[in-house]
């Protein structure tokens, strides 16, 4: 599943309860909306090394497309878009409005994070060095 802007916005009006009739497009989330698309445009750069489709090469710094509208599909893979990524989002929408709401999230988004980016990206495998053990038992 390509995973838009738009459905991170719904996801993080339903993590702060600011769902409607199961909507999230009523008119209260005006504001919210219109800074949806810049809040993860300033996130996108810190999730993307650690997405399952970047491409990471030693000694360059990896750069996600920016989102141009909420329509547009967001470049990392589905963990981390639908997983960790709203957290983020409505931790920086609910800032200054209940913060405490916003340290919950942004809490809830650091220890996702701090798990997904643990996962290791490749394996080498590694040569036995020692004699047959099995000749000691």
């Amino acid at each position: 599943m390509a995973t838009t802007g738009l459905d991170i916005f719904e996801m993080a009006m339903a993590l702060s309860d600011n769902l409607v009739g199961g909507s999230a497009n009523v008119g209260d989330n005006t504001d919210y909306k219109a800074r949806t698309l810049h809040v993860i445009n300033s996130i996108l750069p810190e999730l993307y090394p650690y997405s399952a489709g970047a491409a990471v090469t030693a000694g360059t710094r990896p750069t996600p497309r920016f989102l141009t509208a909420l329509t547009d599909t967001v470049e990392l893979d589905d963990t981390l878009a639908r997983g960790v990524l709203p957290h983020a989002v409505i931790a920086m929408l609910l800032v200054n409005e209940n913060p405490v709401m916003a340290s919950v999230h942004e809490q809830k988004y650091m220890e996702k994070l701090a798990r997904l980016k643990n996962v290791p990206r490749d394996f080498t495998a590694i040569e036995d060095v020692y004699a047959d053990y099995r000749m000691f038992s």
